[in-house]
């Protein structure tokens, strides 16, 4: 999703709005503790409404995440960013 944002508009998120069950999740299951800090150090998550999932940045650019648009994403790391 971060990965997608850089390639759409050349610049990271600062803010990404989702589902509270996603951003559980991606805390609990995906990332370890170390990431999760890492990540939230980068990005306010904001929790949303159910299947909405949107990255924003201070120019009030927004890339609103779907499957359509997750194919054209891959191959654009974002773990650089985090570091």
């Amino acid at each position: 999703m971060v990965a997608g944002f850089r390639a759409a508009f050349g610049s990271w998120p600062t803010h990404i709005e989702m589902p509270v069950r996603m951003a559980q999740a991606i805390e609990e299951q995906v990332l370890t503790p170390l990431g999760w800090s890492m990540l939230t150090k980068k990005l306010h998550i904001v929790h949303g409404h159910e299947g909405t999932v949107v990255a924003t940045d201070g120019a009030n650019q927004a890339l609103e995440y779907t499957s359509a648009n997750a194919i054209s994403f891959l191959g654009i790391a974002a773990d650089a960013w985090l570091t």
